[in-house]
């Protein structure tokens, strides 16, 4: 339990629908996730929810097909998650039997492909189940309902107990994930403040005392388990977000900000500062954006799940805390 614990592929899968493992893949590894969440993003478009990672092995687990179970349960999710190693395999959980699935990637010869970003992108259109599947599993849970209802209430009560902690579960989810994508700002303003040429040491200890929460806050936040543990620490993430904004606004003489993502990537806020404004119907660019888009790579943005829909992560209702003025 300790190692899946420490399984960043757990925290990332929490924010956002892929993963890719720097010790497969590197410097690269931005980039090629970028790519796989664009894949997913499609995909969920589509209404055949995925999840994606390139992993650098079964952490915690015997073999990859055990680890990718365990990883859908700790995640709560309900699609269809799919993991590779650089060794070629692969792996894959979901609404389908595994046999079903492991037939469908043999038959595509899944296996065979060189690249792992390819290679998982290939596996998810094969084995994630068709949208009119979806629509039949879910007349199928309908006549289930029926069924138990004639059987009596108790059933009934049960399978609404059930419900309600999907429920709970996935409320769940979509805060932690809504807190870690500000907390990911927090750090990106941070370093972007510390890598500014003779600063101050006060406000070097601005940077520090914003690190601090954000280590606090990436360690604790996957360990809690109701939304109200998360709403008592959103005060103190707000606190730390507003400091890093008085702090620059301080060394720069700018406006202090108070949305978190004011003057990051609009791909991604933990790919740190903007180095092209947002224009018209364009997002704000980092860096290595700028660079990926013109190689002409497509560019998606990191998406969280707001209602158990799939949305950009600057369109998600954060809050009059986390995202002050900007939520309706």
């Amino acid at each position: 339990m300790c190692a899946l614990a420490a399984d960043p592929a757990l925290s990332a899968l929490h924010d956002r629908d892929a993963y890719v493992s720097p010790r497969v893949l590197g410097t690269d590894a931005p980039a090629q996730e970028r790519r796989l969440i664009a894949a997913a993003a499609k995909l969920n478009d589509a209404r055949r929810p995925v999840k994606l990672a390139v992993v650098a092995g079964p952490i915690g687990a015997p073999s990859l097909q055990v680890y990718v179970r365990s990883l859908r349960n700790r995640l709560h999710y309900s699609g269809t998650l799919i993991v590779t190693t650089r060794g070629r395999s692969v792996a894959a959980s979901g609404t389908r039997t595994t046999a079903d699935m492991t037939r469908a990637l043999r038959a595509a010869r899944v296996g065979r492909i060189a690249d792992p970003v390819n290679r998982l992108a290939r596996a998810a259109s094969v084995a994630a189940p068709p949208a009119e599947d979806l629509e039949k599993a879910g007349r199928r849970s309908v006549l289930v309902l029926v069924v138990l209802a004639l059987l009596g209430g108790g059933w009934a009560a049960a399978l609404g107990a059930g419900r309600h902690g999907r429920h709970l579960r996935r409320q769940m989810t979509e805060t932690r994930a809504r807190t870690r994508i500000c907390t990911d700002a927090l750090r990106a303003h941070a370093m972007a403040l510390a890598r500014r040429p003779g600063l101050p040491d006060d406000a070097r200890q601005h940077v520090q005392r914003a690190l601090g929460v954000y280590s606090d806050a990436i360690s604790s936040i996957p360990e809690m388990r109701s939304t109200h543990e998360v709403a008592a620490f959103t005060p103190r993430l707000r606190a730390a977000l507003d400091d890093i904004s008085a702090a620059t606004a301080a060394v720069t003489g700018e406006p202090v900000q108070t949305d978190p993502f004011a003057g990051l990537c609009g791909i991604d806020p933990a790919h740190g500062a903007a180095v092209v404004p947002a224009h018209g119907d364009t997002r704000a660019l980092c860096e290595a954006c700028r660079d990926a888009l013109a190689r002409g790579e497509a560019l998606a943005p990191r998406m969280l799940y707001q209602g158990g829909r799939a949305v950009p992560f600057d369109t998600a209702d954060y809050g009059p805390v986390l995202r002050p003025g900007r939520d309706a």
